[in-house]
């Protein structure tokens, strides 16, 4: 909290010249939504810190501010996966959610490596939503499930796809990529994959 007044203090002197301080305070936002024990607490942390970044990227274009972003929708994600893996059960309001948020991240990240297809910083954050769906089967599913909602999206048939490939399905692959073209014949990701 102390560093939050800190940063505050500093924007407030810096006047139009933020936007470092901004993004430091985004940051500092994140982590304390790590560290809170409330839910609705992180919840205001992260919708607070996830503003600030919008403002960025729409503003400055950053990928600083794309990989903070992402890095905000992973912490969700992964909450969300412990949460249904001790609720075992899940409901489908849950799985959607999940869904939803790996689609959001999906998109944010393919549309920052589009401007920025060798910022290291995007790729890492790429890395590490692939890693989280690939080493668990409910992320997967939520994925499989945005396939369904949304064959169209070609970050999200090609993630899937890409997983298939790896789990040495080259024919399910081949068939999620066939099926987002389908929906969507402009899907350039899935051209490309193919």
């Amino acid at each position: 909290v102390s560093a939050q007044k800190s940063i505050d203090k500093a924007i407030s002197l810096s006047g139009n010249q933020a936007s470092a301080l901004l993004h430091t305070k985004a940051v500092v936002l994140r982590k304390r939504a790590l560290e809170s024990k409330s839910h609705l607490e992180k919840d205001k942390l992260r919708e607070s810190a996830k503003s600030i970044l919008q403002g960025q990227m729409r503003k400055y274009h950053s990928s600083y501010a794309v990989h903070s972003y992402a890095t905000l929708l992973i912490d969700q994600i992964r909450e969300r996966l412990t949460e249904l893996c001790v609720d075992e059960g899940g409901n489908q309001l849950d799985e959607r959610v999940l869904s939803s948020l790996i689609s959001e991240a999906e998109a944010l990240i393919s549309a920052g490596l589009q401007s920025n297809p060798t910022d290291t910083f995007l790729l890492s954050v790429e890395s590490e939503l692939a890693k989280l769906i690939k080493d668990t089967p409910r992320a997967l599913r939520a994925l499989e499930k945005a396939f369904e909602l949304s064959p169209g999206l070609g970050f999200v048939s090609v993630r899937l796809a890409r997983h298939y490939v790896k789990s040495n399905d080259i024919n399910k692959a081949k068939d999620i990529l066939i099926k987002g073209l389908e929906n969507n014949p402009q899907n350039s990701f899935a051209h490309l994959e193919m």
